[in-house]
């Protein structure tokens, strides 16, 4: 767990002091260092700046056709599967 908080401690630093001379690129990574923000608390259980959205706010669909609220979760939490059921809104 040590080395993760370390890892990702060292990414966002280095996301914040980038040296992209295109503006654009520059902002990305601030924004990547932003999120990374969110879990870096999530991983000290604290509140994330972002609230999560999964599964409302957005999903992910896999290459077998499931309907995925996080992509970054341990387990899939799947909400649905196209082989079985219709996307309605």
């Amino acid at each position: 767990m040590e080395d993760t908080k370390k890892v990702l401690q060292d990414f966002i630093a280095k996301l914040l002091v980038s040296k992209r001379k295109n503006i654009r690129l520059r902002l990305k990574d601030w924004a990547r260092a932003y999120l990374n923000y969110g879990l870096w608390n999530h991983i000290l259980a604290k509140d994330r700046p972002i609230p999560c959205g999964a599964g409302t706010d957005l999903f992910f669909v896999d290459p077998y056709g499931r309907i995925i609220a996080c992509n970054g979760s341990d387990e899939p939490w799947v909400m649905g599967d196209f082989k079985y059921q219709m996307f309605l809104k």
